[in-house]
């Protein structure tokens, strides 16, 4: 669920990603250390990095500049879906379990009107439950990963996985300054154009589990009346329209039009 501190997080990983194109590893635009941070910075914090011809920059969210912005349906909706590791194999009566086992993995079988789910736990393995899922099914044998029904008719095995899905529960809409506190006029221009030229390459913020702000730029200014301290500013002004979502795993139904004879509950 992204929250303003991810928000904040995340425009200041995206800053670090313009003043340091090549990694943290390699130099900055500027050749010197750039630190990004949160908040607006109080000058003790300010002025030492700059005597020693540091550069900073500040991501501050605007106070009483956010509005709520909600337009869509409470609706859950599934997040890419994830493949199991095992799969199924029928030739005629026969079901071969092919692949590997993890924790919370299905295996069922639907045989003559009737349907058969197993749950795989830690330290299962495609034997373990061929034969488990041998033991519930009537007439079914297992020999190793593979399991002999009685008949062919109306058979089917298959395979699930537990998903993923999100629910958004709000909308809304923040504004945010990004300031540069340079020491020198080049080493703000050098940072300005980094991440004025980012932010142009950028739609989207990138936030936790999976979802994405919408960037709207909202320009850009430069501050000189701090010079005579050695303090060159810019400020870039934008807005995040961005969620907030819940998360939540639901198990599959492998048989959704029959009734499970014995299974665990659906939704954990």
């Amino acid at each position: 669920m992204a929250d303003l501190v991810d928000v904040e997080m995340a425009l200041a990983a995206m800053i670090t990603e313009a003043v340091y194109p090549n990694g943290m590893d390699a130099p900055s635009v500027t050749g010197k250390d750039i630190y990004i941070g949160r908040g607006w910075p109080v000058s003790q914090e300010v002025n030492p990095g700059l005597r020693e011809d540091k550069a900073e920059v500040t991501v501050y969210p605007l106070p009483d500049m956010a509005s709520l912005t909600t337009r869509f349906e409470r609706v859950w909706k599934p997040v890419a879906r994830q493949a199991p590791p095992l799969h199924a194999v029928v030739e005629g009566s026969t079901a071969s379990l092919l692949g590997s086992s993890t924790p919370g993995l299905l295996v069922g079988a639907r045989a003559r009107g009737a349907a058969y789910v197993v749950k795989a736990a830690a330290g299962d393995t495609p034997a373990s439950l061929a034969a488990s899922l041998a033991a519930l099914a009537p007439g079914a044998t297992a020999t190793g990963a593979t399991i002999a029904f009685q008949s062919s008719d109306d058979l089917a095995v298959r395979v699930g996985m537990p998903q993923v899905a999100t629910l958004e529960r709000r909308r809304q809409r923040q504004a945010f300054q990004l300031s540069v506190w340079a020491p020198s006029p080049e080493a703000r221009d050098a940072i300005g154009r980094a991440i004025d030229g980012h932010l142009d390459d950028q739609d989207f913020l990138p936030l936790p589990g999976g979802t994405s702000g919408r960037l709207l730029y909202g320009g850009t200014s430069a501050d000189d009346r701090a010079m005579k301290a050695s303090l060159w500013i810019r400020h870039f002004r934008l807005t995040v329209d961005y969620p907030s979502v819940q998360t939540k795993s639901f198990q599959q139904a492998l048989f959704p039009e029959v009734a499970v004879n014995s299974a665990p509950p659906l939704i954990p």
